[in-house]
């Protein structure tokens, strides 16, 4: 009887973890990314701007209120860049992390770093940055 027990908890616990295993792929699966055609030049020293606030978004988005952040970024005369990061509420703060670093892997994998603007949607979360404002904070 003990020895059937055990395998039963075998089963359900590889089952779990099967599951888990699912679930952050499932949540890291792209649904869309679009990239702007428009880029910096490689000389052009703004190039460096849309990187920044896109690993802005990954690091901060985990630790921000309900997984939602706004973010703006200036970087000497290079005008405004704006972003947004969300990850899904019902996710751990972990997930929401490795979510955000999968989007931003994903981005990359697509869209030059260099370009002007660029949004990805995963099942999990979502990254968004452009030169212009697309919200209304107010």
């Amino acid at each position: 009887m003990a020895a059937l027990l055990m395998k039963i908890l075998i089963v359900l616990v590889g089952f779990q973890v099967s599951s888990v295993g699912v679930r952050a792929l499932d949540l890291q699966k792209m649904i869309s990314r679009t990239c702007n055609g428009d880029k910096y030049q490689s000389w052009d020293y703004c190039y460096d701007l849309p990187r920044e606030i896109v690993n802005d978004l990954v690091d901060q988005t985990p630790d921000a209120t309900l997984y939602e952040l706004y973010i703006t970024k200036t970087y000497y005369d290079c005008g405004l860049m704006y972003g947004h990061g969300y990850c899904y509420e019902g996710l751990s703060p972990q997930d929401c992390q490795q979510c955000m670093q999968s989007a931003k892997n994903q981005l990359w994998e697509g869209c030059n770093y260099w370009a002007l603007g660029a949004q990805i949607q995963l099942f999990g979360c979502r990254i968004r940055y452009e030169n212009y404002t697309f919200h209304n904070d107010g």
